[in-house]
Protein backbone atom coordinates (compact mmCIF):
# COMPACT_ATOMS: atom_id res chain seq x y z
CA UNK A 1 0.00 0.00 0.00
CA UNK A 2 1.04 3.91 -0.25
CA UNK A 3 2.73 4.80 2.54
CA UNK A 4 1.12 4.81 6.15
CA UNK A 5 0.36 8.23 6.09
CA UNK A 6 -1.26 8.40 2.80
CA UNK A 7 1.24 10.99 1.33
CA UNK A 8 3.96 9.87 -0.76
CA UNK A 9 5.40 11.30 -4.30
CA UNK A 10 4.91 8.72 -7.03
CA UNK A 11 8.31 7.05 -6.26
CA UNK A 12 7.69 6.33 -3.27
CA UNK A 13 3.89 5.17 -4.20
CA UNK A 14 5.64 3.04 -6.38
CA UNK A 15 8.19 1.61 -4.33
CA UNK A 16 5.88 0.64 -1.58
CA UNK A 17 3.86 -1.09 -4.45
CA UNK A 18 6.21 -2.90 -6.49
CA UNK A 19 9.15 -5.29 -5.10
CA UNK A 20 12.48 -3.70 -5.74
CA UNK A 21 13.35 -6.95 -7.01
CA UNK A 22 11.43 -6.59 -9.88
CA UNK A 23 11.94 -3.26 -11.34
CA UNK A 24 15.55 -1.32 -10.25
CA UNK A 25 15.32 2.26 -8.71
CA UNK A 26 17.16 2.79 -11.84
CA UNK A 27 14.39 2.23 -14.07
CA UNK A 28 12.00 3.67 -11.58
CA UNK A 29 13.74 6.77 -11.29
CA UNK A 30 14.03 6.69 -15.35
CA UNK A 31 10.46 6.69 -15.88
CA UNK A 32 9.44 9.12 -13.36
CA UNK A 33 9.75 12.29 -14.99
CA UNK A 34 7.36 10.39 -18.26
CA UNK A 35 4.59 10.32 -15.60
CA UNK A 36 1.80 12.77 -15.25
CA UNK A 37 -0.51 12.79 -12.77
CA UNK A 38 -4.42 13.21 -13.22
CA UNK A 39 -5.68 16.40 -11.12
CA UNK A 40 -9.26 15.23 -10.82
CA UNK A 41 -8.81 11.61 -10.62
CA UNK A 42 -5.29 11.45 -8.78
CA UNK A 43 -4.64 8.85 -11.12
CA UNK A 44 -0.80 8.63 -12.74
CA UNK A 45 -0.54 8.30 -16.85
CA UNK A 46 2.44 7.91 -19.06
CA UNK A 47 3.18 10.94 -21.21
CA UNK A 48 2.86 10.10 -24.84
CA UNK A 49 6.29 10.92 -25.55
CA UNK A 50 7.32 8.22 -23.37
CA UNK A 51 7.35 6.38 -26.73
CA UNK A 52 9.92 8.36 -28.09
CA UNK A 53 11.91 7.32 -25.24
CA UNK A 54 11.43 3.94 -24.03
CA UNK A 55 11.09 0.25 -26.00
CA UNK A 56 7.70 -1.25 -26.12
CA UNK A 57 8.70 -3.70 -23.26
CA UNK A 58 9.86 -0.47 -20.74
CA UNK A 59 6.96 1.20 -21.83
CA UNK A 60 4.79 -1.57 -20.54
CA UNK A 61 6.85 -2.33 -17.43
CA UNK A 62 6.07 1.45 -16.77
CA UNK A 63 2.15 0.56 -17.34
CA UNK A 64 1.98 -2.13 -14.48
CA UNK A 65 4.08 -0.26 -12.17
CA UNK A 66 1.73 2.85 -12.62
CA UNK A 67 -1.48 0.64 -12.36
CA UNK A 68 -0.45 -0.62 -9.19
CA UNK A 69 0.14 2.73 -7.76
CA UNK A 70 -3.42 3.53 -9.10
CA UNK A 71 -5.17 0.57 -7.45
CA UNK A 72 -3.51 2.07 -4.32
CA UNK A 73 -4.69 4.91 -4.47
CA UNK A 74 -8.18 4.17 -5.39
CA UNK A 75 -8.42 2.34 -2.28
CA UNK A 76 -7.45 5.39 -0.22
CA UNK A 77 -9.96 7.58 -1.89
CA UNK A 78 -12.15 4.46 -0.68
CA UNK A 79 -11.42 4.70 2.70
CA UNK A 80 -12.78 8.67 2.52
CA UNK A 81 -9.30 10.52 2.80
CA UNK A 82 -9.27 13.62 0.32
CA UNK A 83 -6.59 13.86 -1.91
CA UNK A 84 -4.57 16.87 -3.59
CA UNK A 85 -1.81 17.02 -6.27
CA UNK A 86 1.19 19.59 -5.46
CA UNK A 87 2.87 21.63 -7.67
CA UNK A 88 5.65 19.04 -8.08
CA UNK A 89 3.37 16.15 -8.55
CA UNK A 90 3.01 15.06 -5.48
CA UNK A 91 -0.16 12.90 -4.45
CA UNK A 92 -1.51 13.94 -0.60
CA UNK A 93 -3.97 13.48 1.79
CA UNK A 94 -5.87 16.95 2.32
CA UNK A 95 -5.34 18.13 6.10
CA UNK A 96 -7.95 19.86 8.78
CA UNK A 97 -5.84 21.94 9.70
CA UNK A 98 -5.48 20.97 13.11
CA UNK A 99 -2.63 19.75 15.00
CA UNK A 100 -2.94 15.95 15.33
CA UNK A 101 -0.65 16.27 18.43
CA UNK A 102 -2.39 18.95 20.04
CA UNK A 103 -3.55 16.72 22.63
CA UNK A 104 0.09 16.06 23.92
CA UNK A 105 1.07 19.46 24.78
CA UNK A 106 0.67 20.80 28.23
Amino acid sequence: MASTNYSASKQIVVAANVSTNQYSVDFIKKIDRFVKVDENTFQFFLDPVVQNNFSQEEIEQAQIIIDESNKSIRAILDEGFELLVTPSGTVKAKTSGRNPLKWLET
